[in-house]
This record gives C-alpha cells, sequence and structure tokens, in this order.
C-alpha cells in the first residue's frame, strides 16, 4: 500500500510539472507569431477544466498493482528523480513538438480550411484559419494530455502489459473518456457554443472533419510511442 501511494504521488508530480512545462513551451512561442493572440480565455478555460481535472482524478482513482512488490526497496527516494526528470523533460518537449506542428502547419494554410470548419464560428474577428489552427492545437493539448495518463499509470511496464487484466482499471478510462466526450460533444453540438455566446462565453471551436482528426491523433503519437521506447530501453 505504501509503494502504490507512493507511486500515485509520484506520477501526479509527474503528470502536472509535465503538462505544465509542455503549455508553458507553446504559449511562450506562440508570443512570437505575428498578429496572433493566443488562445481565447474561454478555449483555456475549457482545457483547465477538463484536461488538467479528470485525467488526475484517473490517476488517483486508479487501483495499485501488486507488480510493484518486485521492485526493489528503497529507504529513500525523490519524488522525481533524475531518471524520471529525463523521461519528464522528454515527454513535455515530444507533446510540444506535435502541439506546435498541428498549429504551425494549420495556420501557414499548409493544411487547409475545409467546407464545414466554419460551423461553430459566431465571430468574424479572426480569419477561419488562424480560428481553425486554435482549434486544433487545443484539441491536440486535450488529447495528448489526457492520453499520456495511459503511458504513465505504470512507469515501470510497457504500455500494453500495463493494461492486462489484472492491471486493468474501469475508472481510468472513465475519466479520460469524460474529457474526450465533452470536447466532441461541445465541437459538433454548434448551438451550445451559440447560446453560450450569447452570455458572453465564447470558445469558437470549429467544427473538426476526419481527416482534421487523424492529424491530431497522428500528432499525439510521438509522444506515445516515444515514451514507450525511452521506458523499453530503460527496462532492459
Amino acid at each position: 500500500e505504501g509503494r502504490n501511494l507512493f507511486q500515485k504521488i509520484r506520477m501526479m508530480c509527474y503528470f502536472y510539472i509535465c503538462i505544465n512545462l509542455m503549455e508553458a513551451a507553446i504559449l511562450f512561442g506562440m508570443s512570437f507569431v505575428p498578429n496572433f493572440y493566443g488562445f481565447l480565455t474561454f478555449q483555456l478555460q475549457w482545457l483547465y477544466v477538463t484536461s488538467h481535472t479528470f485525467p488526475g482524478f484517473a490517476l488517483i482513482f486508479d487501483k495499485g498493482t501488486s507488480n510493484i512488490m518486485k521492485e526493489r526497496p528503497r529507504d529513500t527516494e525523490e519524488i522525481i528523480n533524475r531518471p524520471l526528470f529525463k523521461l519528464l523533460v522528454l515527454h513535455a518537449t515530444l507533446m510540444a513538438i506535435g502541439v506546435a506542428f498541428i498549429y504551425f502547419v494549420t495556420y501557414t494554410g499548409l493544411y487547409p480550411v475545409f467546407h464545414g470548419n466554419e460551423v461553430g464560428v459566431v465571430s468574424t474577428e479572426w480569419s477561419l484559419t488562424q480560428q481553425k489552427a486554435r482549434t486544433m492545437a487545443i484539441v491536440t493539448i486535450i488529447l495528448v494530455e489526457s492520453l499520456m495518463v495511459l503511458s504513465i499509470r505504470r512507469i515501470n511496464m510497457s504500455l500494453i502489459d500495463s493494461h492486462k487484466a489484472e492491471d486493468f482499471s474501469f475508472r481510468v478510462y472513465f475519466f479520460i473518456a469524460l474529457v474526450i466526450i465533452g470536447t466532441v460533444g461541445l465541437i459538433y453540438t454548434p448551438d451550445v457554443q451559440l447560446v453560450m455566446a450569447t452570455l458572453g462565453i465564447v470558445f469558437e471551436f470549429m467544427w473538426l472533419t476526419w481527416l482534421d482528426w487523424l492529424l491530431i491523433i497522428g500528432a499525439t503519437l510521438p509522444s506515445i510511442i516515444g515514451i514507450e521506447l525511452y521506458k523499453w530501453s530503460k527496462r532492459r
């Protein structure tokens, strides 16, 4: 019980340091983009309410694992030790690269605005290209932060082994699903965004096509694959 509690504390610290480090890098980098005013206030609020909250619950309410008794005992150890700090920096970097790639190709027009993307837009203050870049970047951040829980909940095990029968936890998937379903529901229910806009709560999330989702999912893969390769090398 003590080991599992220590592991939960460690992964909670890892999670919040990692996502804040990644978001700080993204927001700092965006400050150098000409004619860009950053994410909208309520877009960031949606990010904080969803991916800053429920994935943390997934780590808190995740069940313990008996495999932790196979690890060597230790009298004292930092919450974030040197190997874990290296992994954290690598993780944040890979996530930031994925988000930056999504934003860059959309903002520059290399990846176009499709017919139908304009659904949900209630303001003409920004171009459709800029609004799609924002939407794509925010959704990528939400997805990559939610899915990182699956990689770190069993930091000394592979992603596949950590989700076998004895380590499967419905609660983990439940909290992650809340974030994804809530975001998808907000995007694809334009009337909700219109009603909220009348109250001064402007999200400006654009309707995403299946090609948009493929690109977003592709941008999340480097962080998942990269971390699994790093974990594999450390296990060896």
